[in-house]
């Protein structure tokens, strides 16, 4: 199972998982401020940067109320939406910065529209939220692009859950399928990660977790299981920025750390139960010892089987012909603090 992307990016279970920073309406409208995540999140370590397409004449309505009511210029979500959108050529613009800076432009759209605008940009992975995942002419539209899926999973039970994917693979085969819980920010006890692998390898998917609980412990969790294919986090410069998911949302130098792990926990995961160290024998040699004595002794000296002792680095007498050591006769004066040695003895 494997989702090859442009800039030789793989989304893949036999690879890393694909680190995907949401930025959701984190930038408030602000092209400014979009590519500047941008720029951050490419230092931080996202494979793909995520915004939202919405146009409020073609989704919303006066009667769709805040999910949280944070705003203190807008009346309802129609004004809200209808204030942060972005244009063609505005979306253009941040399509070709995330190019330039080597991440996966995505955007989720929200009306056949913003498919259409997203198509025509050259958006090459689609992304739909746990509320679209009910909007059919939605995922018609995705499915006549023939690009893959990603979809996330927070209002399913279980017979929504099989219902929706039999249709969407059957409009749409490349599909990475998401655990979430649409809760923000979300409790750890209602996260349900496990049910990657249940996702995996019941319906032969790739698998993943979208993660809304504004801390790094789950999504690390999730990147510890061999079937996790993508993570999808809220990113926010600040979690006391004005928006709706800001509390639900990691800051930099969250996403950093988290980004920094999941390159090490893949690298763990893949190796063996053999120990191997390109510094083997030196090491060795270091920590090894060979044959020395407890005293000062002069030429003449018989050694005694008390004389000896066993000292740091090896490379001297072997510590395994101590006891062959016993009646040789020194021919030099010989200091405690130096190693024993083949020629020092008659």
């Amino acid at each position: 199972m494997k989702i090859k992307l442009n800039n030789n990016k793989c989304i893949s279970i036999d690879d890393k998982p694909f680190l995907v920073a949401e930025i959701g309406q984190a930038h408030d409208g602000s092209l400014g401020i979009a590519h500047s995540f941008i720029d951050a999140l490419a230092d931080a370590g996202a494979d793909a940067i995520k915004f939202q397409t919405h146009f409020a004449n073609y989704e919303s309505s006066n009667q769709e109320n805040f999910r949280i009511n944070f705003s203190y210029a807008d009346k309802n979500r129609y004004d809200y939406w209808k204030r942060v959108e972005f244009n063609l050529d505005e979306w253009k613009s941040l399509y070709e910065h995330a190019s330039k800076k080597n991440l996966t432009f995505i955007s989720s759209p929200f009306s056949i529209q913003a498919v259409s605008l997203l198509d025509s940009i050259g958006q090459e992975i689609w992304k739909i939220g746990s509320g679209e995942i009910f909007n059919n002419e939605l995922i018609e539209s995705i499915a006549k692009t023939g690009k893959p899926l990603i979809v996330s999973t927070g209002l399913c039970n279980e017979e929504d859950f099989n219902e929706r994917l039999g249709y969407i693979t059957s409009k749409i085969p490349n599909l990475i399928v998401l655990e979430c819980t649409s809760d923000y920010p979300s409790d750890i006890n209602n996260l349900f990660i496990n049910n990657i692998v249940n996702i995996s390898q019941k319906y032969n998917l790739l698998a993943g977790f979208s993660d809304h609980s504004g801390n790094i412990y789950p999504a690390l969790y999730a990147s510890s299981l061999k079937q996790t294919s993508l993570i999808e986090v809220h990113v926010t410069f600040d979690k006391k920025m004005f928006g709706p998911d800001s509390s639900s949302s990691l800051d930099l130098d969250q996403f950093s750390e988290l980004s920094k792990a999941i390159k090490d926990f893949h690298i763990l995961r893949k190796q063996t139960n053999k120990k191997f160290s390109k510094n083997l024998d030196e090491y060795k040699k270091l920590f090894s010892r060979s044959c020395g004595i407890v005293r000062n002794l002069k030429s003449g000296h018989v050694i005694v089987e008390e004389d000896l002792i066993l000292r740091k680095p090896s490379g001297g007498i072997c510590q395994d012909d101590k006891l062959s050591l016993v009646g040789r006769r020194l021919k030099v004066n010989k200091s405690y603090k130096d190693l024993l040695a083949w020629d020092d003895f008659e």
